[in-house]
């Protein structure tokens, strides 16, 4: 199994975004483990499992680039899932991004984004990265889960 392209993401800048979703909990739930984020947006997505477990990695591709990704945690408990994926060797980026759908008391649903990475090359790029990172994420993944 090729190694995650990081130790460790102690140190890494991290990133929050959150947003209520327009979604029945266990709806959303089912689309987040089908990939739904990753199919959002502007990527291609070729996943070694259909539903999302422990150790099963995606493909994203963007024009000519692909990047790798390895789930490296999965968290199912009553109104709270997700998982976490880990960048693979070759990707633009070096650290975690992990993906958790709480249900609030009011019964609404709350999806949370959280990353902790850097550039896998000059990590001072962050900043000019986190502009259209962070667009990204709004437009596309933290509207992925609801309902149509």
């Amino acid at each position: 199994m090729t190694p995650l392209s990081y130790t460790s993401t102690d140190g890494f800048p991290e990133l929050h975004m959150s947003r209520v979703i327009n979604a029945d909990f266990d709806a959303a739930a089912a689309r987040l483990f089908r990939w739904s984020v990753q199919r959002s947006g502007l990527f291609r997505v070729h996943p070694t499992h259909e539903v999302v477990e422990t150790g099963a990695e995606v493909t994203l591709g963007f024009g000519s680039w692909t990047f790798r990704c390895r789930v490296v945690d999965v968290v199912s408990a009553p109104g709270r899932c997700g998982f976490t994926y880990g960048t693979l060797p070759g990707h633009a980026e070096r650290g975690e991004e992990t993906f958790t759908l709480e249900r609030l008391q009011d019964g609404r649903v709350l999806f949370l984004i959280d990353a902790k990475s850097q550039p896998a090359r000059f990590p001072v790029l962050r900043p000019v990265l986190d502009l259209p990172r962070r667009a990204l994420i709004r437009r596309f993944y933290l509207r992925a889960l609801d309902d149509s």
